[in-house]
């Protein structure tokens, strides 16, 4: 099985109304990797002082944040289970972006082709031109 790691990291140039920055994370599988937003944030000073809630103080908010990336964290972990579990794709087919998006219900599974909208186009633009020309 490859490797599963998630990290989270703030990024800098992400910041909220209250001067917060925004804290992403990273999905690594082998040598590959996507990103995604957390939706949370914190101050950067505190993000660094508490090595990046590994050591966090008995403040609730970085308590509730730590607790938050913990359990998306393991959630992560266990879809990536699931998946090679139950999925007949084979383990080297479970990419960074696939795992992702089951995660965070991205729908993966129908993305709609340029064929399909030409298509769909044509059929009711046929469509459309038999009903003028009748108006007609």
């Amino acid at each position: 099985m490859k490797k599963l790691k998630v990290k989270f990291y703030v990024k800098g140039d992400k910041k909220n109304e209250s001067g917060e920055t925004a804290i992403y994370g990273k999905i690594y599988i082998g040598s590959t990797k996507t990103t995604f937003s957390t939706s949370k944030y914190m101050n950067r000073d505190r993000w660094e002082k508490t090595n990046q809630l590994r050591n966090t103080l008995r403040i609730d908010n970085e308590i509730s944040l730590k607790e938050y990336l913990n359990t998306l964290k393991s959630s992560i972990e266990s879809k990536y289970i699931e998946l090679i579990k139950t999925r007949e794709l084979q383990e080297e087919n479970i990419t960074p972006l696939y795992l992702k998006q089951h995660c965070f219900d991205e729908n993966p599974e129908k993305k709609t082709t340029i064929l399909e909208i030409m298509t769909y186009l044509h059929q009711n633009l046929n469509i459309i031109m038999a009903i003028e020309l009748e108006a007609d």
